[in-house]
């Protein structure tokens, strides 16, 4: 008996311009039987990074990547309540999408967006009187997509 493909494949990492061909052994209609996917379809034609922030004091965010598709993004602290993710060439401006959550308890605010093509800038403010504070990021989420 033949083996499945996935049984032969230790390993499979798709790209978007990747192909892959889909074999229908039970469609009897040739025109219909082979079809040819873009791996982008299948991956949700975006890259992808998403980890949980940390910051302390006045140390730069440290990150727990639980998925990463963009390649190694470098914290560091800009200011009081200002830190930038950093990627040379991976942001493309209108096309990324930057998602983070505050913490569930406080009196804070966090936002985060593309600032250039190189940089992600996450910022922690009170929401009492808008004041950039470290120190509110605990396991905080963010998702970023990069899409083609």
């Amino acid at each position: 008996m033949a083996k499945k493909w996935s049984e032969k494949t230790e390993k499979l990492t798709l790209v978007s311009n990747d192909e892959l061909l889909i074999i229908d052994s039970e469609d009897a209609n040739t025109a219909t039987k082979n079809k040819r996917v873009k791996a982008g379809l299948l991956t949700g034609g975006y890259k992808k990074y998403v980890a949980l922030l940390t910051q302390a004091g006045t140390a730069a965010p440290t990150a727990i990547v639980l998925e990463n598709t963009v390649g190694n993004i470098v914290w560091t602290r800009l200011s009081a309540g200002a830190y930038y993710g950093t990627l040379t060439g991976m942001f493309t401006l209108n096309k990324t999408l930057v998602l983070c959550t505050a913490n569930p308890a406080g009196s804070n605010m966090i936002q985060a967006k593309a600032v250039d093509a190189d940089r992600i800038i996450v910022g922690t403010v009170l929401s009492t009187n808008g004041t950039a504070t470290d120190g509110f990021m605990t396991n905080t989420s963010i998702e970023i997509r990069v899409y083609a």
